[in-house]
C-alpha cells in the first residue's frame, strides 16, 4: 500500500471526489489542500514508510483502521483533475476497510488502463502486420507501465488513452479501409476526451499526438474522414474535453502549485532545457524504476526495452519516404524536446520536476508511429512469414521472462529489502503480497502468453489480408458500421 510515487495523495484525492468534493481547501503549503475522506484513508500518508529507502521491507506498514467516518486530512494531489479520480474512487463508497477500498481502486484503474491498451493493440493488429503490431505492444508496456497500472495513479491512464488515441486515428488516416470508422470515431471521442483530463500536460500530449496523425494522413484520406458527420462529433467530444481540462487547470491553479524542488530559483530556463534534453533524455523511469524512484529494474530490463525501442525507431528511420518522414520527426520531437521545454518552464518556480514516467505518453506515441511506419513499408523490405513466426516467438520469450524476473525482483525488495537474500525471500520474507508471490508472477507469464496467441493467430490469416494498403485511397463514407477490415 502507498509504494507507488505520491500513491497515497491520490488515493485521498479519490476518496475525495467520490464524496462529491472535487478541490478541497486549499492550505498554505504549495499544492497542498485538506479534504474530508474516510477515518480508514485518511491515514494513508503514512502507510508510504517505504519510499525512498529500497532496504526498508513493507512490514513497516502500520495497522490499518476500519473507520468509514469523515476526517480532514491533506494531499498534494487535490488540485488536480478531478476526472480520473471519479472514475476510480467509487470503490472506496462500498467499504470502510481502506485495504479493500484501494484494491479496489486499483483493480478498477488497471481495467480502465488495460482496456485502452487492447484498443491499442486491436488497432495495431488491423493493419494486418500481426509481426510488427506485437513487437510494438511490447515496447510500450514497459516493466514502469505495468507498475503504474496496478497503482491509484493517472499516469498510466495517460500513456493508454494516448497510445490509444494515436494507433486508432492512424487506423482511420491511413489504414486498411474500415467496413465502418464509426466505432474507429468514437473511440478517439473517448479516448481522446479522458487523455485531456488525465494530468495537467496531457493537452498538450494530444495536440501533439494529433500533429503526429495529422501530417503523416494522405490529404484524400483525411478529407474523406472529415466528410462524416461522425467525425465531427467526435471533434466537438474532443474540443469539450479539451475545453473542460483548460477550465480546470484555470481555475485551480494547478500549473502553477507544483511545490518546490531542487534547483527553484538556481538555474536558469537555458540551463534546465540543456540538462533535460543532454543528460536525462532517457531516463531509467520509461523502463523501470519502482518504489518512490528508489528502486531500479535490474540491468537486463534495461538492455532489453532498449534494444526494443531503439530497434523500432532505427528500422522506421530506414523504410520511411515522403509523409512517414515528417510524422516519425514530429514523434522524435515529442519525445525529445517537449520534456525540456516543460522542464525549462517550470524551473524557476519548481526545479527540477520532471521524471521519466512523465514522458512515457511520448515514448508510447513514437513506438506507435514506428510501428504503422513499417507495417506499410514496401512488402520488399518485409521479412517473410516464417522468419516473423520465429523471431516473434523468440521476442514474446524474452519479453516474458524479463518481465517474470523483474516483477519477482521488486517483490523480494518490498519482502526483504533491496540487499536482501533470495533464500530470506523464499523461506523468511518480512512481507508477502496477498496470495504469494508467485501466483502473479504465473499470472503475468499466462496473460503474455494469451497475448502471443492472439499475434499467432492473427498471423495465420490468408495471404491476401496483408496485401499492400493504398493510403492515398479515400475511405467508403458508407461502409457498414463495424470496426473490422474488409477481407
Amino acid at each position: 500500500m502507498g509504494a507507488s510515487p505520491d500513491e497515497p495523495a491520490h488515493i485521498i484525492k479519490a476518496a475525495a471526489v467520490a464524496q462529491g468534493e472535487w478541490l478541497g481547501q486549499r492550505s498554505e503549503q504549495s499544492g497542498v489542500v485538506e479534504v474530508a475522506v474516510p477515518r480508514g484513508l485518511a491515514s494513508a500518508q503514512e502507510w508510504a514508510c517505504t519510499a525512498h529507502d529500497s532496504s526498508q521491507p513493507a512490514s513497516c506498514l502500520p495497522n490499518f483502521v476500519s473507520d468509514g467516518k469523515l476526517t480532514p486530512t491533506v494531499t498534494s494531489a487535490g488540485l488536480y483533475n478531478p476526472v480520473y479520480y471519479a472514475l476510480v474512487g467509487w470503490p472506496s463508497l462500498l467499504t470502510d476497510d481502506p485495504r479493500l477500498a484501494v484494491y479496489g481502486m486499483r483493480v478498477v484503474s488497471a481495467v480502465l488502463v488495460s482496456f485502452f491498451f487492447a484498443v491499442t493493440m486491436t488497432a495495431l493488429l488491423t493493419f494486418r502486420r500481426p509481426f510488427i503490431a506485437g513487437i510494438a505492444t511490447l515496447t510500450v508496456l514497459t516493466p514502469t507501465v505495468f507498475f503504474l497500472t496496478g497503482a491509484v495513479n493517472p499516469n498510466a491512464l495517460e500513456v493508454a488513452t494516448g497510445a490509444a488515441l494515436l494507433s486508432v486515428l492512424l487506423l482511420l488516416v491511413r489504414g486498411p479501409e474500415l467496413r465502418s470508422p464509426a466505432v474507429a470515431v468514437a473511440v478517439v471521442a473517448v479516448s481522446g476526451a479522458l487523455l485531456a483530463n488525465t494530468r495537467g500536460l496531457s493537452p498538450l500530449w494530444m495536440a501533439s499526438i494529433a500533429l503526429i496523425a495529422i501530417v503523416g494522413a494522405p490529404w484524400p484520406r483525411l478529407r474523406a474522414l472529415l466528410a462524416r458527420p461522425a467525425a465531427w462529433a467526435a471533434l466537438a467530444a474532443l474540443a469539450a474535453g479539451v475545453g473542460f481540462a483548460v477550465w480546470w487547470l484555470l481555475y485551480s491553479g494547478t500549473l502553477g502549485s507544483m511545490g518546490s524542488f531542487s534547483g527553484a530559483g538556481a538555474v536558469t530556463p537555458v540551463r534546465a532545457f540543456v540538462t533535460m534534453l543532454v543528460d536525462r533524455a532517457f531516463d531509467p523511469g520509461l523502463i523501470g524504476l519502482f518504489g518512490w524512484l528508489d528502486t531500479p529494474a535490474p540491468e537486463i530490463t534495461f538492455v532489453l526495452w532498449s534494444f526494443l525501442s531503439l530497434g523500432l525507431v532505427l528500422a522506421a528511420a530506414i523504410v520511411a519516404r515522403g509523409r512517414d518522414i515528417a510524422a516519425l520527426l514530429m514523434a522524435l520531437a515529442m519525445f525529445f524536446l517537449i520534456p525540456p521545454a516543460m522542464q525549462a518552464a517550470s524551473i524557476e518556480a519548481s526545479g527540477y520536476i520532471w521524471q521519466g514516467r512523465y514522458t512515457l505518453i511520448a515514448f508510447a506515441a513514437l513506438a506507435v508511429t514506428c510501428a504503422v511506419i513499417l507495417m506499410q513499408a514496401d512488402p520488399a523490405v518485409r521479412l517473410e512469414r516464417r522468419v516473423q513466426r520465429k523471431a516473434l516467438i523468440l521476442v514474446v520469450a524474452l519479453v516474458t521472462a524479463v518481465q517474470a524476473y523483474t516483477l519477482l525482483f521488486t517483490t523480494k525488495r518490498y519482502a526483504v529489502g533491496i540487499d536482501g537474500w533470495w533464500g530470506d525471500f523464499l523461506h523468511a520474507a518480512h512481507w508477502y503480497p496477498p496470495l504469494g508471490p508467485f501466483t502473479w508472477v504465473i499470472a503475468l507469464v499466462l496473460g503474455l502468453a494469451a497475448i502471443a496467441v492472439v499475434w499467432a493467430a492473427w498471423a495465420e490469416k490468408p495471404v491476401d489480408a496483408e496485401a499492400p494498403v493504398d493510403v492515398e485511397a479515400p475511405v467508403d463514407a458508407e461502409a457498414p458500421a463495424l470496426l473490422l477490415p474488409t477481407r
